[in-house]
């Protein structure tokens, strides 16, 4: 045998390896699309699609409404006369009076451009909004957000007379602001 011939059955055997390792791969790129479908997410996503509306339960008050839009780690929920953005750590289930097809197949092209509650409390700084806070277990306050921090979002109300807040981002169930469809801040 020549230097250049290649023995048939160190090929079978490394082409049988090759093989296996392409079947693990696309097996777990398809188990891992199948978690995030049927994930949390994945059914908010599904949501915005469709256009459905939802309510929402939380470890503060509950909401409802029509989901706008997932982030990294929010929702947008848009009830008609606000724009609710509900931490997703905060919600511990999802209504939906239609159910919606999730998983293989199912259309979740919902926008997911990766923004944070902080970027987007960021957002609400700049344009001074008025927020309405509500954080776990059942705290809120109103006012405008004044500064935020990595795990601390400061909200005032001047010449109200009731203070500062300092929300602590962990605990921070939603976020309301009058208005709906501001994809400026998204």
């Amino acid at each position: 045998m020549d230097g250049q011939s290649i023995e048939p059955e160190r090929w079978a055997s490394e082409a049988a390896v090759d093989r296996a390792v392409e079947s693990r791969r696309r097996r777990h790129h398809l188990e891992s699309q199948l978690s995030e479908e049927t994930g949390l997410a994945g059914v908010l996503r599904s949501s915005v699609v469709r256009g459905a509306r939802i309510e929402l339960s939380t470890t503060g008050p509950g909401i409802a409404g029509t989901v706008v839009t997932v982030g990294g780690d929010h929702l947008a929920l848009d009830s008609g006369t606000h724009t609710h953005l509900v931490a997703l750590a905060a919600v511990t289930a999802v209504h939906l009076a239609t159910p919606i097809p999730t998983g293989a197949g199912a259309e979740a092209r919902a926008d997911h451009n990766g923004a944070t509650l902080t970027e987007i409390l960021s957002d609400l700084r700049a344009t001074d909004t008025e927020v309405h806070l509500r954080w776990a277990p059942d705290g809120s306050c109103r006012g405008t957000v004044t500064s935020v921090g990595p795990d601390v979002v400061t909200v005032s109300r001047p010449g109200s007379g009731t203070g500062v807040y300092h929300v602590v981002l962990a605990h921070l169930v939603s976020v309301t602001f009058a208005g709906v469809g501001r994809p400026q801040l998204w």
